[in-house]
This record gives C-alpha cells, sequence and structure tokens, in this order.
C-alpha cells in the first residue's frame, strides 16, 4: 500500500522534523527515499521542499527477484515481503502509480535520472551512477530544498 493523500500531512510532519533538527541549508543535499510515489504525494510536497531531480531505479521483476533471492544488501534476513507474488503485487502498483511521477515532473521540467540496476549492481555502483551527474553541476539538491519558516 502507498501512504495516501488524506494521510500525507504525516509524512510532511515527519520531513519537516527531519529539516528543522538536521539545520538543513539549500546548500545541502536530502534525498527522499519513497516519497513522492505518485502524483498526489507530488502535489502535497512542494509547499514542503522543491523536487530539483527525480532518481528512478530502472530494474526489472528478475533482477529484484536474483537480489533477493541473493542477498546483494545483505539486509533481506527476516523479511516477509519478498516473495514472488508479493513482488509481482509492488511491480504492479508501481507501474500504475509511481512510474506516471516520471512524465508529471518532466513536464515541469525536473532532471530525471534513471539509474540502471541489475541484479548485481552493488551500492558503490548505484552511488556512482547518481553522484556522476551531480558533480559536473554542483551544488546540486538532488530532491529538495528547505521550506521557508
Amino acid at each position: 500500500m502507498l501512504l495516501e493523500n488524506h494521510h500525507f500531512p504525516i509524512a510532511r510532519k515527519i520531513i519537516g522534523s527531519f529539516l528543522d533538527r538536521s539545520c538543513y541549508s539549500s546548500d545541502d543535499v536530502l534525498i527522499l527515499n519513497g516519497i513522492p510515489r505518485h502524483e498526489g504525494h507530488a502535489r502535497d510536497i512542494a509547499p514542503v521542499a522543491a523536487i530539483h531531480t527525480l532518481v528512478m531505479l530502472d530494474c526489472s521483476v528478475d533482477s529484484v527477484s536474483c537480489r533477493l533471492r541473493d542477498n546483494v544488501g545483505g539486509d533481506r534476513a527476516v523479511r516477509f515481503d519478498d516473495d514472488a507474488a508479493l513482488v509481482a503485487k509492488k511491480f504492479l502498483l508501481f507501474n500504475e502509480r509511481t512510474a506516471p511521477l516520471v512524465d508529471y515532473y518532466r513536464s515541469l521540467g525536473t532532471t530525471i535520472l534513471t539509474v540502471s540496476i541489475s541484479s548485481t549492481t552493488t551500492e558503490e555502483e548505484a552511488y556512482r551512477q547518481i553522484s556522476m551527474p551531480a558533480s559536473g553541476h554542483p551544488p546540486v539538491s538532488f530532491v529538495a530544498e528547505p521550506p521557508q519558516r
């Protein structure tokens, strides 16, 4: 399930609290992992954070299944939501609700960065794919700038 629009004030409060506690400034890079997940989130987060770059991980169902089976990241122990049926359901949900964010943000002129993830891509390789474009145009706030407070 995705956080729905009527529950978004919870996410807004968590993000705002984090920004306040961390003394976040526009020189910092903030990566929001998992938000926004659909257009409703994109509209709701706009007053909280200006999205500069959308990073999309491009990974097939087969690659995800291999990554889960082989525990590539070393963080899949004791997970109950990694079976094939649930992975397929998550991909369906992604394609229906999250994938349209690419076109939504592209229409706003937002930079779209696609990171290819294979069954063996390491964290370091993914980080390199994300950070290389940023190094050519510093400073880059990948995802957000602080709200006006």
